[in-house]
């Protein structure tokens, strides 16, 4: 027992070590894609440098994209601003607020997406970081280095609810415990045998078969990107092509 239950702690430790590790890793993407020239070079410095410290920090992707238009392959559609944010972060765990300098001053479009796990992480707070960030902008103050500023400051300041090295501690513990547990539990059966053969565990003549049905093994699923809103109207979920959700705030300024 002793043995069995020290092995299981080794096996626990590996992976819990091994989880941290690469949960510390993000990945190689642009964090600062300035399309729309908002910002000086030296502000640009300046926004990807602290872009790049949140991301350690919460171990995903904080992101800012700007641009003048929607590229041309996103359809004349009511949410294809969202459509457009989703495409930016699509298979990571990353948040970002991609800005379109076009419509004028009023009529400008922002978003802030969400994938991964920065669903869980943000979407509690996505409207106090749209108060903040936003109020740079509007107004006519247009402060687009403030805003981005603000934006990797209040990211990065967000608790990371991820699992981390005091979850796998804790993991760790309880899986010791219900070992321990069921190793007595195990012990109290003096009566219960193991059967070779799945017929042995049921008694003769007390399995009737009066039905069947046929069922299918296999269909095929058409999937279409689609969109829809919760009731508050505050975050749209943006379903992409490959079934992953993406949670967008849009929003004009």
């Amino acid at each position: 027992m002793k043995k069995r239950a020290f092995l299981i702690i080794m096996a626990l430790l590996l992976i819990a070590f091994s989880s941290v590790s690469v949960s510390a890793a993000t990945s190689n993407m642009v964090r600062l894609n300035d399309g729309a020239q908002l910002l000086t070079a030296d502000q640009r410095q300046d926004v990807t440098d602290a872009l790049e410290k949140a991301s350690k920090k919460l171990k995903m992707d904080v992101l800012v994209v700007t641009v003048k238009e929607i590229p041309s392959e996103f359809p004349e559609v009511d949410d294809r601003v969202d459509r457009f944010a989703a495409s930016l972060i699509e298979g990571k765990d990353a948040i970002l607020f991609l800005f379109v300098d076009s419509g004028g001053e009023g009529n400008r479009d922002y978003v802030f997406a969400r994938s991964g796990e920065a669903k869980k992480v943000f979407d509690g707070k996505i409207d106090s970081i749209e108060e903040k960030v936003i109020s740079y902008i509007g107004n006519g103050r247009n402060d687009f280095y403030g805003a981005f500023k603000e934006f990797a400051d209040v990211a990065g300041s967000a608790k990371d609810f991820r699992f981390g090295l005091w979850g796998a501690i804790a993991a760790i513990i309880g899986a010791i415990a219900g070992a321990i547990r069921s190793g007595g539990l195990k012990s109290e059966l003096k009566s219960v045998y193991s059967k070779d053969e799945a017929k042995d565990y049921i008694k003769r003549g007390s399995f009737v078969l009066n039905k069947k049905y046929d069922i299918p093994t296999y269909v095929t699923i058409d999937r279409q990107r689609v969109t829809r809103s919760d009731p508050s109207g505050n975050i749209t979920t943006v379903v992409t092509s490959s079934g992953e959700e993406i949670h967008t705030t849009h929003g004009k300024v």
